[in-house]
This record gives structure tokens, C-alpha cells and sequence, in this order.
């Protein structure tokens, strides 16, 4: 059984696409679920993706802004995503995770 929010995932079952090519492997799946990497910094030392010597970190300059991964994540909704996953390191360790989770009700209410 599959769980869809009254808000959202709402509009987005009554105002689908048709699913995007884009969005489907050579094999013919449909991914219809995007995960999206808000910050590869950690405050835990797992052996296996932080070493006791450390790993170099992207420098900030290059990773995405709140604003850009907004947008991504608006395009893939328009592509047939319906699901959307916040990973990372830790992510709530971002300084603008709020920005980005809090959901532009206009925009998922009404399409725009």
C-alpha cells in the first residue's frame, strides 16, 4: 500500500504528465524518485565514508545553493517525480536545510 499525503502528492496524482522519457533506463523503468544530496559534511566518523585522516570536501563555491536545488527539484516534479529524498552527510547541518524543505504551497497546490 502506498501513502500519498491530502496536499501534494494529491495534485500531483490529479495533474500527472505523461511519465517523462527522461525519467525512464534503457531497461524501461519508470524512476519516479529523486534523491538529492544536501551536504556530504558529517558530524559522525563511520569508517567507511570518514576515515580517521579525513576526505576532501568539495569547496562550497561548487555545491548547489538552496535556490538552484529548488529549481532542480521543481524540474523533476514537472518530469513525473513524485518523490524527493534530502540526503547527504548529515543534512540538517546545512545552514539553509529550512529553506529548502519548507514547501512552496503556490507551487504544489496550484502548479505554478
Amino acid at each position: 500500500m502506498e501513502f500519498q499525503s491530502s496536499g501534494r502528492g494529491h495534485f500531483l496524482l490529479e495533474h500527472a504528465a505523461p511519465f517523462s522519457a527522461f525519467l525512464t533506463d534503457s531497461f524501461g523503468r519508470q524512476h519516479n524518485y529523486l534523491r538529492i544530496s544536501l551536504t556530504e559534511k558529517c558530524n559522525l566518523r563511520c569508517q567507511y565514508c570518514m576515515p580517521e585522516e579525513g576526505v576532501q570536501l568539495t569547496p562550497k563555491s561548487e555545491l548547489l545553493t538552496a535556490q538552484e536545488i529548488i529549481t532542480l527539484a521543481k524540474l523533476f516534479v514537472k518530469e513525473g517525480v513524485e518523490k524527493i529524498r534530502l540526503t547527504g552527510g548529515e543534512p540538517l547541518i546545512r545552514p539553509d536545510v529550512v529553506d529548502i524543505v519548507v514547501i512552496d504551497e503556490d507551487y504544489y497546490l496550484n502548479g505554478r
